[in-house]
């Protein structure tokens, strides 16, 4: 990321910045504003896959909810041109109501994601989380992913 602001904006080019880890972006954030500024920019996808910072430790991600949030939202009011695109992971494991219920919550206003990509859980045997316990039956990952899908679309109209 620091070599592409060095590089600053060129003439006759749009960046995508996609699968961009949160706390990767959020480390040169405050330097990119040359760039975010250039009209250059065309995506952010930053994936939050959950809203619970309980499941985000579980996953081992290295940053909350409300700092992937307030990073898209400081993209949504700063640069309106760039559009915002996420990954939202459902059914790992243990997850709750109440752990669903948070990450449906991102999607709530003031930020408006332009796309967003819902994935299941899939147990693997070379994943770890696969042998964890608390496994999430399929119907119920099916069920989460329609709704979540469904809030988006309505956030989208």
């Amino acid at each position: 990321m620091k070599d592409l602001v060095a590089i600053g904006p060129a003439e006759n080019c749009s960046i995508l910045l996609n699968q961009i880890e949160p706390h990767r972006f959020e480390e040169v954030y405050g330097d990119m504003e040359p760039i975010l500024a250039s009209g250059k920019i065309e995506m952010v996808m930053a994936p939050v896959q959950s809203g619970s910072n309980r499941i985000l430790k579980l996953m081992g991600r290295h940053y909350t909810a409300e700092r992937w949030s307030a990073l898209m939202l400081d993209i949504y009011r700063n640069y309106p041109a760039i559009r915002l695109s996420t990954q939202f992971m459902v059914g790992f494991p243990t997850e709750t109501e109440d752990d669903f219920a948070a990450t449906l919550s991102l999607l709530d206003p003031p930020l408006r994601l332009d796309e967003a990509h819902i994935f299941r859980f899939s147990p693997r045997p070379t994943v770890a989380a696969s042998r964890l316990p608390g496994q999430v039956p399929d119907d119920v990952k099916e069920a989460r992913a329609a709704r979540l899908l469904s809030r988006f679309a309505r956030r989208r109209i």
